[in-house]
């Protein structure tokens, strides 16, 4: 019986490493297609006819293509004052949703804004008291908890009716909002936002909706001595059309006929059996991808533990007589904060300079949370050093986000440091 018992395990661990070994040369296939691609890829961009475009040479992260629309949406009639590009953004709303609640919207003093309350696109009319939010997600940036929550519940702090909150979602290809994005946990009560905004809620693609509104809308209605605008959504339409590969049919046909030859599709007769081949080429390099972010989520949760330690010790060598500090110790709202160091103003007020993450890197500053909320203002004459290097503000805090550019975001912090403890701040 033992023997049989051992037997037994012996097929089972064989048959395991059998299925292992499978599995190991199916990855590493899979990876290699995706190598030959990239350089079948960028040998045919090669060949394509010389093109330039200013936005793709650089580089532009998320809060670009939200300034960029936010400068857009501003934009008002000079002898009339209506805004123009805005109301064909919300006409263009209105044809595309079945629901008629964006009929509603009403805007006649609309303050436009980007990145307040890190909210990338924000439309409040306090004499009409509606408002929208638009949540930029061109490049897949990662959906943040209870981020369109959060939102919807600051919108409603500022006295706007939560009825008469609306919610525009950009995406790359139309994909929906995470569900917990929509939910919002506190004090032990949970608030889900996602069906009593059903009818409030439009999801636009940056590939289709974006682009066809840019084309047919708002370009065509530049009037002709505005030569500045029509060069600035021409250039824009022009790189999003190339980003999501809507221009060049021959690179696509070309790539397109890579695939088939690599995968030998052309050797199936059968039509279905060439969309099941596909397709579960498809579901297994998803499985790849899931696994490699999976570890390139940990391999960057462990950075975020041992990058502040080396950017205190590089500030103390850089700085020496500049005081590091836990800001987290003194307040518990300051969890989100990766890395702090205080410093006074003129007046011998303390404020911090920080490096924290929320889903993104990025740079701060901000009065110390101890003193009252009059004293936490930040004045432009206090801070006009910083505006450039921190373009996003509200009342008590100016930042500058990274993504996840931790040279970038420390580079960005050694300025401002530099800048408070150097001149006279």
């Amino acid at each position: 019986m033992k023997e049989q018992n051992v037997e037994q395990i012996r097929e089972n661990l064989s048959l395991e490493n059998a299925v292992e070994s499978i599995v190991k040369n199916e990855i590493k296939d899979l990876l290699s297609v995706a190598e030959n691609f990239h350089e079948k890829l960028q040998e045919e961009k090669r060949k394509q006819p010389y093109h330039i475009n200013l936005m793709e040479e650089l580089r532009p992260n998320e809060n670009a293509h939200s300034r960029i629309l936010c400068k857009l949406l501003q934009c008002k009639n000079p002898i009339s004052g209506e805004y123009e590009i805005l109301n064909s953004l919300l006409n263009y709303i209105q044809e595309k949703t079945k629901h008629n609640d964006f009929k509603r919207i009403k805007l006649i003093n609309p303050i436009i804004t980007q990145e307040t309350a890190r909210i990338d696109l924000w439309i409040r009319d306090k004499e009409t008291r509606y408002a929208v939010i638009f949540e930029n997600k061109v490049y897949y940036a990662q959906e943040q908890p209870e981020q369109i929550a959060r939102y919807i519940e600051r919108t409603m702090a500022e006295d706007f009716r939560k009825e008469n909150i609306f919610v525009v979602y950009l995406s790359p290809y139309r994909e929906d909002p995470n569900s917990q994005s929509w939910i919002r946990q506190k004090d032990e009560v949970e608030t889900n936002y996602e069906q009593e905004f059903s009818d409030r809620f439009v999801n636009l693609s940056f590939s289709n909706d974006v682009i066809k509104w840019l084309k047919e809308d708002v370009l065509p209605n530049i009037r002709q001595k505005d030569t500045y605008l029509n060069s600035a959504v021409t250039q824009y339409i022009d790189y999003l059309e190339f980003y999501f590969q809507l221009k060049n049919n021959d690179l696509k046909m070309n790539i397109k006929k890579f695939i088939e030859d690599y995968f030998e599709l052309d050797k199936v007769d059968y039509a279905p059996k060439r969309y099941e081949l596909l397709q579960e080429k498809i579901e297994n390099m998803k499985e790849i991808v899931q696994s490699m972010e999976s570890l390139k989520t940990e391999y960057w949760n462990k950075l975020l533990t041992e990058l502040p330690g080396e950017w205190k010790e590089k500030i103390k060598h850089m700085y020496p007589d500049v005081q590091c500090i836990e800001a987290k110790d003194i307040d518990k709202e300051h969890q989100g904060y990766l890395f702090d160091i205080l410093l006074t103003d003129s007046n011998n007020k303390n404020y911090y300079a920080i490096i924290g993450y929320d889903g993104n890197l990025y740079c701060q500053v901000e009065y110390d949370r101890n003193l009252s909320e009059e004293e936490r203002v930040i004045k432009d004459s206090e801070l006009y050093r910083l505006k450039e290097i921190l373009p996003s503000e509200n009342l008590t805090q100016i930042w500058k986000y990274y993504n996840q550019d931790y040279d970038s975001v420390f580079n960005c912090f050694c300025e401002v440091v530099e800048r408070c403890i150097v001149k006279n701040y």
